[in-house]
């Protein structure tokens, strides 16, 4: 088993026994996705194999510095090149959607304050904005500094969808109340969300509400 079929079984052994064997494996992206190694356990919510992967000391680009809130790199990559703030991962997501998603306030503020568009839609299936992953990742941190800079509270993903709705199907009252502090529409829903895909980084759609 290689390193990421290790990673999709959740085998935090033998991604260990893996890395021991070979640590620049930590570094690498899926042969399909492209999507690295520690975005791939990242989007498996398994912090062990995250461990795992970093204890090989990889380095990490914007998208994984979002995804775990590692402040100093993703400061280090901006002053690099300030660009980054709004590139693109391999399955359709910028840092931002990414830090939204994982609950990383201080990435977000981190990333807005060096220009990151709110508005951006990802370039995936599910066409979120940063809003509708801050709102999917239940962080209510996220989600009030995203409408401060400016996130529209009515934007549509795919389907229709809206983060006030994505907000009560979650029933996730402190977000749902700062939707409607920001304007969003009280208009009734109906339905189940889409299925974000969330533990599934091949599927596109991890940074969407789920």
């Amino acid at each position: 088993m290689d390193l990421f079929g290790a990673i999709a079984a959740g085998d935090v052994e033998q991604v260990r026994t893996l890395l021991r064997a070979d640590p620049a494996l930590a570094g690498g992206r899926g042969p399909d996705s492209g999507v690295s190694a520690v975005l791939s356990a990242r989007y498996r919510h398994r912090p062990d194999l995250v461990e795992a992967l970093m204890e090989a000391s990889p380095e990490l680009d914007v998208f994984d510095a979002a995804a775990l809130g590692r402040i100093e790199r993703l400061r280090q990559l901006l002053d690099t090149d300030p660009g980054v703030a709004g590139s693109w991962s391999t399955d359709g997501f910028t840092p931002l959607h990414l830090a939204a998603f994982f609950a990383q306030p201080a990435a977000v503020a981190v990333l807005l304050g060096r220009g990151a568009d709110v508005g951006t839609v990802a370039r995936n299936a599910m066409q979120v904005q940063a809003l509708h992953s801050a709102v999917a990742g239940r962080d209510a941190a996220s989600v009030r500094l995203l409408l401060a800079a400016g996130a529209d509270p009515d934007a549509r993903q795919h389907g229709g969808w809206t983060p006030l709705m994505a907000a009560r199907q979650h029933g996730d009252a402190e977000v749902e109340r700062l939707l409607l502090d920001y304007g969003a529409s009280d208009a009734a829903d109906g339905g189940p969300s889409p299925d974000a895909g969330a533990t599934n980084p091949e599927s596109g759609n991890a940074a969407s509400t789920s």
